[in-house]
């Protein structure tokens, strides 16, 4: 559902007059399919949902990314890729740095274990480097904007992957909400704009 954020961000940089129609469309469907797979077809599970401190944690985090992918637009056509993102990574080691050592200094170091090297190897390559890369490479292509519709994409995926890899069962929600996800972002992206109608300047 926060991507959804990042997708109204990327629409207030400026999209195509010509496709107002299908953006309109796109952003409800686009949610109605992301929200069915998070409350897994039932809205009942709203009732008892409890916000902490961690969920403010992650929503900063989600508008710090949605910033990162807009401004992304001024960077430099000169600029190499590669460069771009060594200099967001060295940013973002000097903000955790001061957190790192605070926690190690309060005795609660990283543990060195084999689950620990694992799990800070996952982030640091497959999710920072590898990740990163190739969502920067692609909001370079395409623009903010269009990005933003496949960002909804993430609770598919992520629902995709448990299935695969944690053995959840497949359940209908997962698939009437990624063929709505699906469908929205085919509006918004692949389906012809409506024709406007001319209006009489005489």
């Amino acid at each position: 559902m926060a991507s959804e954020g990042l997708h109204r961000l990327g629409c207030e940089t400026g999209f195509d007059p010509a496709r107002h129609s299908e953006v309109s469309e796109a952003v409800p469907v686009e949610t109605h399919g992301v929200a069915i797979i998070v409350v897994r077809g039932d809205l009942h599970i709203l009732r008892g949902l409890v916000l902490n401190i961690g969920d403010v944690w992650v929503l900063a985090a989600v508008l710090m990314w949605a910033a990162q992918t807009i401004l992304i637009r001024f960077v430099p056509k000169e600029m190499d890729l590669v460069a771009f993102q060594v200099m967001a990574f060295v940013a973002g080691l000097t903000v955790l740095a001061p957190f790192y050592t605070y926690e190690t200094v309060g005795g609660r170091p990283m543990p060195l274990s084999w689950s620990a090297a694992l799990l800070v190897g996952y982030a640091g390559l497959a999710a920072s480097v590898v990740g990163f890369t190739c969502w920067n490479l692609g909001v370079m292509q395409i623009g903010p904007k269009t990005a933003g519709y496949f960002g909804n994409l993430f609770p598919v995926f992520g629902a995709a992957l448990g299935i695969l890899l944690l053995g959840e069962p497949f359940r209908w929600f997962h698939a009437v909400g990624g063929i709505v996800t699906l469908s929205g972002i085919y509006l918004a992206t692949v389906a012809p704009p409506t024709p406007r109608p001319a209006t009489d300047t005489g």
